[in-house]
């Protein structure tokens, strides 16, 4: 489990309307933002945030600029960025023209196809990436269709082509997120609406073999949604907000690790973004930030940003704080141990294997992937037992052999094992406690009026499923 910190930016400058269903990438430290929806109907305004200096200007371009469209997706390959598709609404008018903009002469372009070349069908809310030097379009919807193709666009020769795909193709849908993962030459399809139902389906596609597959993840695997936000950092996919299909809106950041094919959800703290949907997020250096979006209620004109840096273990305050504030409602003032969640008995053995060796860097993982160790059944039993047999492991599934053994020069501490004694001492005399202390004392402070709390669970609010949010 992990801990990052969101922080709303406080920005200067001529800064977009509330909004929905807007394009967002980032080029060189900036974030551009083109259309969307707001409270007027559909735009085509572009602009740009310097994160330097917090600051957004009204981009002044040349050339052919897309119309007015929200829904659309954008993609930033060699110093250009691509739209594409989309939908305006008030004629009914959907799109699959493609548009090049150049961040150094400020000049949109048109790539027109020539009269034998085939295209996808107009569309709103795909996905778009790009690998190998092609772009490639998923899924989305127009009036009464949705799609489950896949095109590719070659830069190169400016023509389209649609894909020939095998395997366990995604069901139709829209409002999914898509990544890729340039060391496995994979696409990762997560969530969506199928038409009846909000999506909990990870796929993914290989660029080599063109082969479709649907992935058993395993963790804790987030609630279905569509029209959230997903960014790749690392080896790892974090998937932002969404809605549900009972109007259930979300603000969790969730992980989903590429290597080990398992989800984890993270614990943020900080000034927390509201819940929300059809919002954008985009990755700068190892920030992510999130734009607008809407919360059921109202559209958004905010700005978030939460560092992905490298996995933070969590102090035991904020283990018990992130425990409270999912449970408060249904902890007794005296919580049994039985009831302490798992990341918390655990922590008591992070870094110690079975035989009390100190345990850190594994061999078999890159740097930073797997310092720390669990319980393989999740959890460690109360009362502990007589022997802890192969009790841990590291999260890779490494054996503990793959692990460099820590030289600590304080002979008593290195000398401590993770003994029964110690485990049970742990537990009464430090654990249990502090959840207690920290479940009353955050129960008086949401029952005192003074005080706002801003809650990181999810909002149920009136919801029109209709694309022209």
């Amino acid at each position: 489990m992990e801990v990052r910190a969101w922080k709303n930016i406080e920005s200067q400058g001529d800064s977009f309307t509330s909004r929905t269903g807007h394009t967002a990438i980032a080029h060189n430290q900036n974030v551009y933002l083109f259309g969307g929806t707001d409270c007027t109907g559909r735009q085509q305004d572009f602009f740009r945030f310097e994160i330097d200096t917090k600051r957004w200007t009204k981009v002044v371009s040349h050339g052919k600029k897309p119309s007015r469209r929200s829904g659309a997706s954008g993609v930033v390959y060699r110093d250009r960025m691509y739209l594409f598709g989309g939908y305006e609404g008030r004629n009914g008018s959907y799109y699959n023209d493609l548009f090049c903009y150049d961040f150094e002469t400020k000049n949109w372009n048109e790539l027109k196809l020539s009269e034998t070349n085939v295209c996808p069908q107009e569309r709103t809310d795909h996905s778009m990436v790009v690998y190998g030097g092609n772009l490639y379009i998923f899924g989305g919807c127009d009036k009464s269709t949705r799609f489950d193709d896949l095109w590719r666009y070659d830069l190169a020769q400016k023509r389209w082509e649609q894909v020939s795909m095998s395997g366990d193709i995604p069901v139709p849908c829209f409002g999914h997120t898509a990544i890729v993962h340039e060391n496995s030459h994979r696409l990762v399809v997560f969530g969506g609406w199928d038409g009846h139902n909000t999506l909990d389906n990870l796929y993914e596609f290989n660029f080599k073999t063109q082969l479709w597959k649907m992935l058993e993840a395993v963790g804790s695997i987030p609630p279905h949604r569509y029209r959230h936000s997903a960014v790749v950092f690392d080896d790892n996919m974090f998937v932002f907000g969404g809605v549900d299909k009972s109007q259930v809106r979300y603000n969790d950041l969730q992980r989903y690790n590429l290597v080990t094919n398992s989800w984890s959800e993270v614990c943020t703290t900080g000034n927390l973004p509201c819940s929300r949907t059809f919002h954008r997020a985009v990755l700068v250096e190892n920030q992510m930030f999130l734009l607008g979006g809407y919360d059921g209620t109202y559209r958004l004109r905010d700005l978030y940003s939460i560092e992905l840096g490298a996995l933070c273990p969590m102090s035991l305050a904020d283990l018990c704080a992130a425990f409270i504030r999912k449970n408060y409602r249904s902890m007794e003032k005296s919580a049994p141990f039985s009831a302490l969640p798992a990341d918390l008995l655990n922590h008591v053995v992070f870094r110690r294997d079975q035989t009390g060796v100190l345990r850190g860097k594994c061999n078999q993982c890159p740097d930073g992937r797997c310092d720390f160790y669990r319980h393989p059944r999740g959890k460690i039993p109360y009362p502990p037992q007589q022997s802890l047999e192969a009790a841990f492991e590291c999260f890779c599934g490494h054996s503990n052999i793959c692990h460099e053994a820590v030289d600590v020069s304080d002979t008593a501490t290195a000398q401590r094992k993770p003994t029964n004694l110690h485990v049970s001492k742990v537990i009464n005399d430090v654990y249990a406690p502090t959840l207690r202390l920290l479940r009353n004392a955050f129960c008086k402070r949401i029952s005192d009026p003074s005080t706002k709390l801003r809650s990181s669970r999810p909002s149920r609010s009136v919801y029109s499923d209709t694309i022209t949010e």
